[in-house]
């Protein structure tokens, strides 16, 4: 649950804006998974955390309300295995932490960034002039090999003074 609610938040930014773009759903789904690890070196603390606080809450009101009849059992764990539960707990944060995150950062670069030159790729045509902020792109034609043609970049920033 603290996975999910961490991870909500990129999921609806990430996949609405690479949906509308038209990347493919199962590009945009890798891309999420990447982003599984960053939300579970938070959630795996918390979660044992209140995991064990509950079970040490209903050791502390069984020990005052013996006088209860009826009331169903729960078993509360003893010292050592809450003490086992929290040490594997931060072993695998300490994974998660040193091993996954980096990794998971890595490829979601990757990802991104192959995104990203495709959608360049597919957007300069020959014969195209693309005017940016301050800036003049004109990509001549393609050579023969069929990739994307080369361009000529221009300054334009400074009025009467054009940089090619």
């Amino acid at each position: 649950m603290f996975t999910f609610l961490l991870i909500l938040d990129p999921i609806m930014d990430y996949a609405e804006a690479l949906l509308s773009r038209g990347v493919p759903p199962l590009t945009v789904a890798r891309l999420i998974l990447t982003l599984v690890p960053q939300a579970l070196g938070i959630a795996i603390p918390v979660a044992v955390l209140v995991g064990l606080l509950d079970s040490a809450w209903v050791g502390f009101r069984r020990s005052r309300d013996r006088r209860l009849a009826g009331r169903r059992r729960q078993p509360v764990p003893p010292p050592a295995s809450r003490r086992a539960i929290a040490g594997l707990a931060g072993a695998v944060t300490l994974w998660v932490m040193v091993l996954a995150i980096p990794d998971a950062n890595q490829t979601f670069r990757e990802i991104t960034f192959s995104i990203i030159a495709q959608k360049v790729q597919e957007d300069i045509h020959p014969g195209l002039l693309r005017r940016l902020p301050c800036k003049v792109l004109y990509v001549r034609d393609a050579p023969e090999s069929g990739r994307a043609g080369t361009g000529v970049p221009a300054d334009t920033s400074r009025p009467g003074w054009p940089t090619v």
